[in-house]
């Protein structure tokens, strides 16, 4: 009993509290699918933020069939830091303070001519930080101008049009109709204008699928904005985005949008209906699939959604939402195969490992929690 009581008091020490006593192991880790998704559990929670996380990321791997482990989860708060935590062991490897402001997007990349892993952070102090995961150092600034809005203001971070594609390859930002985009390994930047003020962008999962070599991705850049989702090819470093976009949903369709919004391989998105809560579906050719029902939300906007993700293989959508429910869907059926009530302030962010394993989850109150298949 006394040894069970110190190891417990160790494991809290760490700031990782976990369901099962001990993390999983990789090899232990079991896919979430369709079929098992109602088993999704709790497997560790993460301390140490002191501000709400709006973004988390798992690294990812040079392995086409996605077998390799994930085996880092990082995320960003508005306290100004980034943590990093390995997902095998809970044991939290860097805080990276280098920011004066809020972070808002985090993701991992391997642009680095030795081959390493590196962590790309944005923050409302208009800088973009990489840092080296072999020691946590910072290796490399890139100034940027996109902060408009007062960076110690709460309130901006109700408007998180910002994203890194999921290779870190690239960060967008929106400002009104127009859309910057800076190609990070080449230093270009571009720029799209957009027909309308855009609520919210993202970037395909395609970029983790290489056609040829690792420099030739499907890069495709989603904008989202009232009653209408857009999708933008990037051409190449020199031509940049097809200006000309391909319009999945136009003005005869009915939402509004300001929050959550994902594509995945395949050019699949989904997207937050922020005045009802739902979450439409649009499949690669424009058409409108199931429209995913189940989570809160008042006249205020106050709850409802925040965040979806797609899962590696698009059979799974996630949501995480400000009513403390964390929902698994199938993409093909609409249909809720899980529906979890969380315990914290409300769910702000949230992602899918690139090998199907783990969800992550960022708080409100701080807190990032790594979800997976129970024993």
């Amino acid at each position: 009993m006394k040894k069970s009581w110190l190891i417990s008091l160790f494991v809290v020490l760490l700031g990782v509290t976990s369901a099962f006593g001990a993390p999983h192991s990789q090899a232990e880790r079991t896919p979430i699918t369709v079929e098992n998704a109602a088993q999704l559990q709790p497997l560790y929670t993460f301390t140490g933020h002191t501000g709400p996380v709006f973004s988390v990321a798992f690294n990812y791997v040079y392995d086409y069939e996605f077998k390799t482990p994930t085996v880092l989860v990082a995320s960003g708060s508005i306290d100004g830091t980034a943590r990093v935590w390995d997902v095998a062991t809970g044991e939290e490897k860097y805080v990276l303070e280098g920011h004066t402001a809020q972070v808002v997007a985090v993701a991992f990349n391997y642009f680095e001519s030795d081959g390493g892993m590196h962590l790309l952070t944005a923050g409302y102090d208009n800088l973009i930080l990489e840092w080296d995961m072999a020691d946590g150092s910072l290796v490399h600034e890139y100034p940027t101008d996109f902060a408009e809005t007062d960076p110690m203001s709460f309130l901006s971070i109700n408007d998180l049009n910002i994203a890194f594609s999921p290779r870190a390859s690239q960060f967008a930002v929106t400002t009104g109709a127009m859309i910057e985009i800076w190609d990070i390994p080449s230093g270009h930047y571009y720029t799209i204008m957009a027909e309308d003020v855009v609520g919210k962008i993202a970037f395909s999962l395609a970029e983790f699928s290489p056609l040829h070599d690792y420099q030739d991705y499907r890069l495709y850049l989603v904008a989202a904005s009232n009653n209408q989702v857009a999708i933008y090819r990037y051409l190449g470093v020199e031509e940049g985005y097809d200006p000309e976009p391909y319009v999945m949903a136009g003005p005869d369709t009915d939402f509004y949008l300001d929050k959550g919004l994902a594509m995945g391989f395949n050019q699949n998105v989904a997207v937050v209906d922020d005045s009802t809560s739902e979450i439409q579906q649009f499949t690669a050719e424009g058409d409108a699939g199931p429209r995913l029902v189940g989570h809160a939300s008042n006249e205020n906007g106050d709850l409802g959604v925040y965040a979806v993700a797609f899962s590696p293989d698009e059979s799974l959508i996630v949501s995480a939402g400000y009513d403390n429910q964390l929902r698994l869907w199938s993409h093909e059926t609409g249909e809720a195969l899980a529906v979890i009530e969380t315990t914290g302030a409300g769910l702000a962010s949230v992602a899918f490992s690139p090998d199907g394993t783990l969800i992550a989850t960022g708080d409100l109150d701080g807190t990032v929690t790594l979800w997976g298949i129970g024993e």
